[in-house]
């Protein structure tokens, strides 16, 4: 086992959790100062703390102090019960991916939300399959924007005593269940795709009885292409589309596939 008692290279502190010293309240850029004082080279800093310090501040101190983000707390709070909300949570998203991007942030964590409402006490309804279709929609819109920006998201799965307010989102299946929804499959016979890489840049996992594999990326765990174990002429593959560069879709003519039924391209 490594000994990190002299090495504070893997050390990150998320601010949230040193808010509060001896009862007194320290604001976000005392916490930084404290940090680089100790050898503590990363930190992972609130929105409510940053906004307070100052966003422009905030960047600043941290270059000033050689300190790194390891993450940039919190994007999310996805869910809602009107288009009032929908939008407010959108926009609230712009803003963390903007500021997540002026302290050069590596990703922005994503805390998803619960049930609208319960995080002040109340909840407006107890449908929580309906909470995570909204985080996964949600998501998929964000993502876009995210790509724009070169700022990956990174979902945070909490306890499920947390289910109701704070992050319906609590297994890696779960989270693994809402990135699903930002993949946009382009179906090709498997003899037409060649999925060119360096060694070692792909791994994959298979589910169910081992047929089917989804192939990702190692560096980012981006699903790049679904494939049969098995294939002959007639096989079908998926690839991403999402990874694809925008501007080579424009042009692209889109055909429905009956993947339920027939397997057949619709027109």
């Amino acid at each position: 086992m490594r000994d990190f008692s002299a090495d504070h290279r893997w050390l990150s502190i998320n601010t949230a959790t040193v808010r509060k010293q001896r009862g007194v309240e320290w604001p976000l850029l005392q916490i930084l100062q404290a940090c680089a004082e100790r050898g503590i080279r990363a930190v992972a800093p609130w929105r409510d703390q940053v906004a307070a310090a100052g966003l422009r501040e905030t960047s600043r101190r941290l270059r000033d102090l050689g300190l790194v983000l390891s993450g940039y707390c919190r994007g999310g709070m996805f869910p809602y019960t009107d288009a009032a909300g929908q939008q407010a949570a959108r926009s609230d998203n712009l803003r963390a991916l903007d500021e997540a991007c002026e302290l050069g942030a590596p990703c922005l964590v994503l805390v998803v939300g619960g049930l609208p409402g319960a995080l002040g006490g109340q909840a407006a309804h107890k449908d929580i399959t309906l909470a995570r279709q909204q985080v996964s929609e949600g998501i998929a819109e964000l993502l876009q924007a995210a790509r724009e920006r070169r700022m990956p998201l990174a979902i945070e799965p909490l306890h499920p005593m947390y289910a109701a307010d704070r992050a319906c989102i609590n297994t890696l299946a779960q989270a693994l269940d809402a990135v699903s929804y930002t993949h946009l499959w382009a179906y090709y016979k498997d003899s037409e795709v060649k999925l060119v890489a360096s060694e070692g840049a792909t791994d994959h996992y298979s589910w169910g009885p081992n047929t089917q594999k989804f192939i990702r990326c190692k560096s980012c765990g981006c699903v790049m292409q679904w494939k049969k174990h098995s294939v002959d002429d007639k096989t079908w593959t998926g690839v991403n589309a999402r990874q694809f560069d925008p501007e080579r879709l424009g042009d692209v003519r889109i055909r429905l596939l009956d993947g339920a039924q027939t397997w057949k391209v619709l027109g």
